[in-house]
Protein backbone atom coordinates (compact mmCIF):
# COMPACT_ATOMS: atom_id res chain seq x y z
CA UNK A 1 0.00 0.00 0.00
CA UNK A 2 2.89 2.45 0.85
CA UNK A 3 4.56 1.56 -2.59
CA UNK A 4 0.99 2.94 -4.20
CA UNK A 5 1.32 6.22 -2.33
CA UNK A 6 2.38 9.47 -4.72
CA UNK A 7 5.46 10.70 -3.51
CA UNK A 8 3.76 13.82 -1.86
CA UNK A 9 1.53 11.95 -0.29
CA UNK A 10 4.15 9.73 1.02
CA UNK A 11 6.09 13.00 2.36
CA UNK A 12 3.05 14.36 4.12
CA UNK A 13 3.10 11.25 6.05
CA UNK A 14 6.67 11.44 6.77
CA UNK A 15 6.22 15.00 7.98
CA UNK A 16 2.86 14.30 10.48
CA UNK A 17 5.27 11.14 11.87
CA UNK A 18 7.71 13.52 12.19
CA UNK A 19 6.01 16.08 14.23
CA UNK A 20 4.13 12.91 16.21
CA UNK A 21 7.46 11.80 17.41
CA UNK A 22 8.90 15.61 17.95
CA UNK A 23 6.08 16.58 19.79
CA UNK A 24 6.00 13.18 22.13
CA UNK A 25 9.65 13.97 22.82
CA UNK A 26 9.00 17.31 24.36
CA UNK A 27 6.60 16.37 26.09
CA UNK A 28 8.94 13.44 28.01
CA UNK A 29 11.79 16.53 28.15
CA UNK A 30 9.06 19.03 29.56
CA UNK A 31 8.33 16.48 32.08
CA UNK A 32 11.84 15.19 33.21
CA UNK A 33 12.61 18.63 33.99
CA UNK A 34 9.39 19.58 35.57
CA UNK A 35 9.63 16.01 37.76
CA UNK A 36 13.45 16.77 38.58
CA UNK A 37 12.25 20.51 39.58
CA UNK A 38 9.82 18.94 41.89
CA UNK A 39 12.21 16.75 43.45
CA UNK A 40 14.62 19.23 44.07
CA UNK A 41 12.03 21.43 45.61
CA UNK A 42 10.89 18.28 47.71
CA UNK A 43 14.75 17.51 48.59
CA UNK A 44 15.35 21.09 50.24
CA UNK A 45 12.19 21.25 51.89
CA UNK A 46 12.95 17.92 53.58
CA UNK A 47 16.19 18.98 54.32
CA UNK A 48 15.24 22.25 55.74
CA UNK A 49 12.53 20.18 57.96
CA UNK A 50 15.03 17.44 59.23
CA UNK A 51 17.32 20.61 60.21
CA UNK A 52 14.45 22.49 62.14
CA UNK A 53 13.95 18.86 64.03
CA UNK A 54 17.55 18.61 64.64
CA UNK A 55 17.73 22.18 66.11
CA UNK A 56 14.55 21.99 68.28
CA UNK A 57 15.43 18.20 69.77
CA UNK A 58 18.97 20.14 70.93
CA UNK A 59 17.51 22.76 72.22
CA UNK A 60 14.45 20.35 74.31
CA UNK A 61 17.78 18.65 75.62
CA UNK A 62 18.97 21.62 77.72
CA UNK A 63 15.84 21.65 79.71
CA UNK A 64 15.23 18.18 79.37
CA UNK A 65 14.10 16.14 82.96
CA UNK A 66 16.53 13.63 83.65
CA UNK A 67 16.15 10.09 82.10
CA UNK A 68 13.09 7.89 83.27
CA UNK A 69 14.70 5.41 84.96
CA UNK A 70 16.10 8.38 87.40
CA UNK A 71 12.55 10.06 87.91
CA UNK A 72 12.13 8.64 91.32
CA UNK A 73 15.14 9.82 92.48
CA UNK A 74 14.62 13.15 90.69
CA UNK A 75 10.65 13.23 92.61
CA UNK A 76 12.31 12.17 96.04
CA UNK A 77 15.29 14.72 96.53
CA UNK A 78 12.34 17.25 94.81
CA UNK A 79 10.35 17.07 97.89
CA UNK A 80 13.18 16.58 100.16
CA UNK A 81 13.97 20.05 99.16
CA UNK A 82 10.24 21.19 99.45
CA UNK A 83 10.11 20.03 103.01
CA UNK A 84 13.61 21.77 104.37
CA UNK A 85 12.29 24.70 102.78
CA UNK A 86 9.14 24.62 104.55
CA UNK A 87 10.40 23.15 107.71
CA UNK A 88 12.80 26.65 108.26
CA UNK A 89 10.05 28.76 106.93
CA UNK A 90 7.67 27.24 109.77
CA UNK A 91 10.78 26.91 112.18
CA UNK A 92 9.77 29.39 115.49
CA UNK A 93 11.88 31.11 117.49
CA UNK A 94 11.49 29.52 121.34
CA UNK A 95 11.93 32.23 124.34
CA UNK A 96 13.00 29.28 127.18
CA UNK A 97 10.95 31.65 130.17
CA UNK A 98 12.60 30.23 133.86
CA UNK A 99 11.39 31.29 137.39
CA UNK A 100 13.95 31.29 140.25
CA UNK A 101 14.21 29.18 142.57
CA UNK A 102 13.03 28.86 146.30
CA UNK A 103 14.55 32.06 148.54
CA UNK A 104 15.76 32.45 151.82
CA UNK A 105 14.31 35.30 153.23
CA UNK A 106 16.24 35.34 156.46
CA UNK A 107 19.29 35.95 154.90
CA UNK A 108 17.53 39.09 153.62
CA UNK A 109 16.69 40.32 157.04
CA UNK A 110 12.72 39.56 156.22
CA UNK A 111 10.16 38.06 158.25
CA UNK A 112 8.38 34.78 157.65
CA UNK A 113 5.57 36.36 155.26
CA UNK A 114 7.05 39.53 154.28
CA UNK A 115 7.01 40.67 150.66
CA UNK A 116 10.05 41.72 149.23
CA UNK A 117 9.26 41.93 144.89
CA UNK A 118 11.62 43.66 143.12
CA UNK A 119 12.57 45.95 146.08
CA UNK A 120 15.04 43.40 148.29
CA UNK A 121 17.79 41.73 146.42
CA UNK A 122 16.69 38.07 148.27
CA UNK A 123 19.65 35.20 147.95
CA UNK A 124 18.20 31.49 147.12
CA UNK A 125 18.24 29.10 149.23
CA UNK A 126 20.05 26.07 149.55
CA UNK A 127 17.05 24.08 148.36
CA UNK A 128 16.82 27.17 146.01
CA UNK A 129 20.30 26.92 144.61
CA UNK A 130 19.52 22.90 143.77
CA UNK A 131 16.30 23.92 142.11
CA UNK A 132 18.15 26.29 139.84
CA UNK A 133 20.27 23.72 138.98
CA UNK A 134 18.09 21.09 137.95
CA UNK A 135 16.25 23.55 135.36
CA UNK A 136 19.64 24.26 133.75
CA UNK A 137 20.38 21.24 133.39
CA UNK A 138 16.58 20.64 131.44
CA UNK A 139 17.16 23.40 129.67
CA UNK A 140 20.80 21.92 128.59
CA UNK A 141 19.02 18.62 128.07
CA UNK A 142 16.12 19.71 125.90
CA UNK A 143 17.34 22.39 123.82
CA UNK A 144 20.99 22.41 123.88
CA UNK A 145 22.70 23.74 121.13
CA UNK A 146 19.58 26.06 119.65
CA UNK A 147 19.98 28.40 122.75
CA UNK A 148 21.92 31.11 121.62
CA UNK A 149 21.70 33.79 123.93
CA UNK A 150 20.93 33.71 128.41
CA UNK A 151 19.06 36.60 129.40
CA UNK A 152 18.18 37.33 133.01
CA UNK A 153 16.83 39.69 135.91
CA UNK A 154 19.88 41.55 137.34
CA UNK A 155 18.58 40.36 140.76
CA UNK A 156 20.77 38.06 142.16
CA UNK A 157 18.41 35.04 142.70
CA UNK A 158 17.82 35.06 138.60
CA UNK A 159 21.39 35.77 138.17
CA UNK A 160 22.45 32.47 139.63
CA UNK A 161 20.02 30.70 137.79
CA UNK A 162 21.22 32.58 134.40
CA UNK A 163 24.86 31.13 135.29
CA UNK A 164 24.24 27.73 136.02
CA UNK A 165 22.15 27.86 132.55
CA UNK A 166 25.15 29.17 130.64
CA UNK A 167 27.72 26.61 132.80
CA UNK A 168 25.08 23.08 132.13
CA UNK A 169 24.93 24.24 128.26
CA UNK A 170 29.13 24.46 128.23
CA UNK A 171 28.69 27.73 126.18
CA UNK A 172 31.11 30.50 126.41
CA UNK A 173 28.79 33.18 126.35
CA UNK A 174 27.61 35.92 129.16
CA UNK A 175 24.77 36.82 131.02
CA UNK A 176 22.92 39.56 129.66
CA UNK A 177 20.97 40.91 132.45
CA UNK A 178 17.88 43.47 131.78
CA UNK A 179 16.36 45.74 133.96
CA UNK A 180 12.88 44.91 132.73
CA UNK A 181 13.28 41.50 134.12
CA UNK A 182 13.49 42.91 137.92
CA UNK A 183 10.64 41.51 139.44
CA UNK A 184 7.31 43.79 140.05
CA UNK A 185 8.11 46.73 142.96
CA UNK A 186 6.13 46.63 146.06
CA UNK A 187 6.72 49.87 147.33
CA UNK A 188 5.58 50.51 150.85
CA UNK A 189 4.35 46.63 151.00
CA UNK A 190 7.76 45.26 151.16
CA UNK A 191 8.61 43.08 155.04
CA UNK A 192 5.09 43.38 155.55
CA UNK A 193 2.21 40.69 155.50
CA UNK A 194 -0.80 40.52 153.33
CA UNK A 195 -2.94 40.39 156.46
CA UNK A 196 -0.37 43.92 157.61
CA UNK A 197 -1.21 45.36 154.20
CA UNK A 198 -5.03 45.20 154.45
CA UNK A 199 -4.89 46.83 158.13
CA UNK A 200 -2.16 49.49 157.53
CA UNK A 201 -3.17 50.68 154.20
CA UNK A 202 -6.95 50.96 153.75
CA UNK A 203 -8.58 49.69 150.39
CA UNK A 204 -4.77 48.66 149.17
CA UNK A 205 -4.90 44.53 149.40
CA UNK A 206 -3.30 41.75 147.22
CA UNK A 207 -6.86 40.72 145.61
CA UNK A 208 -7.27 44.66 144.64
CA UNK A 209 -3.44 44.25 142.77
CA UNK A 210 -4.40 41.33 141.05
CA UNK A 211 -7.92 42.28 139.84
CA UNK A 212 -7.06 45.93 138.78
CA UNK A 213 -4.30 46.07 136.73
CA UNK A 214 -3.46 49.72 136.59
CA UNK A 215 -3.85 49.65 140.94
CA UNK A 216 -0.13 50.85 142.43
CA UNK A 217 0.00 49.59 145.39
CA UNK A 218 1.27 52.75 147.86
CA UNK A 219 4.68 54.17 148.10
CA UNK A 220 5.68 53.70 144.52
CA UNK A 221 4.81 50.26 144.13
CA UNK A 222 3.66 49.08 140.03
CA UNK A 223 0.89 47.79 138.58
CA UNK A 224 0.18 44.45 136.72
CA UNK A 225 0.05 46.23 133.81
CA UNK A 226 3.31 48.49 134.10
CA UNK A 227 5.40 45.09 135.07
CA UNK A 228 3.65 43.44 131.73
CA UNK A 229 4.30 46.49 129.54
CA UNK A 230 8.40 46.80 130.65
CA UNK A 231 8.65 42.97 130.44
CA UNK A 232 6.95 42.70 127.06
CA UNK A 233 8.64 45.68 125.66
CA UNK A 234 12.36 44.08 126.31
CA UNK A 235 10.83 40.43 125.35
CA UNK A 236 9.73 42.07 121.32
CA UNK A 237 12.59 44.72 121.36
CA UNK A 238 15.98 42.89 122.59
CA UNK A 239 15.16 39.09 123.13
CA UNK A 240 13.79 38.06 119.82
CA UNK A 241 15.65 39.89 117.74
CA UNK A 242 18.40 37.94 119.51
CA UNK A 243 17.53 34.52 117.82
CA UNK A 244 17.08 33.65 114.68
CA UNK A 245 14.12 30.94 113.61
CA UNK A 246 14.69 27.46 115.19
CA UNK A 247 16.95 29.19 117.80
CA UNK A 248 16.22 29.65 121.50
CA UNK A 249 16.70 32.06 123.99
CA UNK A 250 16.32 31.49 127.94
CA UNK A 251 15.33 33.95 130.07
CA UNK A 252 15.47 33.60 133.68
CA UNK A 253 13.11 36.02 135.72
CA UNK A 254 10.62 35.87 138.53
CA UNK A 255 7.04 34.90 139.14
CA UNK A 256 5.17 38.22 137.34
CA UNK A 257 7.58 38.19 134.95
CA UNK A 258 6.95 35.33 133.37
CA UNK A 259 3.54 34.84 133.89
CA UNK A 260 3.34 38.53 131.98
CA UNK A 261 5.90 37.09 129.50
CA UNK A 262 2.91 33.92 129.31
CA UNK A 263 0.28 36.39 129.18
CA UNK A 264 1.00 36.97 125.19
CA UNK A 265 -0.14 33.22 124.55
CA UNK A 266 -3.33 34.19 126.88
CA UNK A 267 -4.17 37.36 127.02
CA UNK A 268 -7.75 36.81 128.53
CA UNK A 269 -6.23 34.40 131.42
CA UNK A 270 -5.77 36.62 135.17
CA UNK A 271 -1.97 36.55 135.96
CA UNK A 272 -3.27 35.22 139.33
CA UNK A 273 -4.35 32.23 137.64
CA UNK A 274 -1.13 30.96 135.38
CA UNK A 275 0.96 28.79 137.32
CA UNK A 276 4.62 29.19 137.57
CA UNK A 277 6.32 27.19 140.46
CA UNK A 278 9.99 27.71 141.63
CA UNK A 279 12.72 27.00 139.16
CA UNK A 280 10.01 25.85 136.96
CA UNK A 281 10.16 25.98 132.65
CA UNK A 282 7.91 27.37 130.49
CA UNK A 283 8.48 28.08 126.68
CA UNK A 284 6.88 30.57 124.00
CA UNK A 285 7.07 29.91 120.62
CA UNK A 286 7.05 32.46 118.04
CA UNK A 287 5.99 31.55 114.42
CA UNK A 288 5.59 34.33 112.32
CA UNK A 289 2.59 36.59 114.27
CA UNK A 290 1.24 33.74 115.91
CA UNK A 291 2.60 32.55 119.88
CA UNK A 292 2.01 29.49 121.52
CA UNK A 293 2.69 28.33 124.81
CA UNK A 294 4.51 24.53 124.63
CA UNK A 295 5.74 23.81 127.99
CA UNK A 296 3.84 24.93 131.13
CA UNK A 297 5.19 24.94 134.71
CA UNK A 298 7.64 22.22 134.09
CA UNK A 299 9.79 21.36 137.50
CA UNK A 300 12.24 19.27 137.07
CA UNK A 301 13.23 17.18 139.97
CA UNK A 302 16.58 17.31 142.22
CA UNK A 303 19.68 15.59 141.43
CA UNK A 304 19.45 12.24 143.75
CA UNK A 305 22.45 13.77 146.01
CA UNK A 306 20.94 17.36 145.97
CA UNK A 307 16.91 15.54 146.99
CA UNK A 308 18.41 13.25 149.90
CA UNK A 309 20.21 16.11 151.31
CA UNK A 310 17.94 18.85 151.65
CA UNK A 311 14.87 17.93 152.95
CA UNK A 312 11.86 20.05 151.33
CA UNK A 313 11.18 22.09 154.29
CA UNK A 314 14.66 24.14 153.57
CA UNK A 315 12.57 26.11 150.55
CA UNK A 316 10.70 28.42 151.78
CA UNK A 317 6.85 28.68 151.47
CA UNK A 318 5.77 29.91 148.40
CA UNK A 319 1.90 29.91 147.52
CA UNK A 320 -0.45 31.53 148.87
CA UNK A 321 -3.74 29.55 149.52
CA UNK A 322 -7.41 30.20 147.41
CA UNK A 323 -5.58 30.98 144.23
CA UNK A 324 -4.82 34.56 145.57
CA UNK A 325 -1.10 34.67 144.18
CA UNK A 326 2.05 33.45 144.21
CA UNK A 327 5.36 35.45 145.73
CA UNK A 328 8.85 36.75 144.80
Amino acid sequence: MWSKLQPSVKRLWLGAGGLFIAGNLFKYYTWVIAHDAVSKVEQEAHEDASRQLREARDSAQKYALPPLKNMQRFRAAQNTLVLCASTLALAPKTVILVRHGAVNREAAGLTPDGLYGGDVDVPLSERGEAEARAAAQFVADTFGSKVTSVFASPMKRAMYGAERTVEALGKSMSVEAREAFREVRRGDWVDKSIDQVSKEYPGEDMQRFLDDYDFNPAGGGESVNEVQARAKKCLLEDVLPSINEGECAVVVSHLFITRSLLSFAEPSTPVAEISVPTASVSTLEFTGDDVSIDLRGVKPELSAEDDARLAPGSAAPDVWLNGAARRG
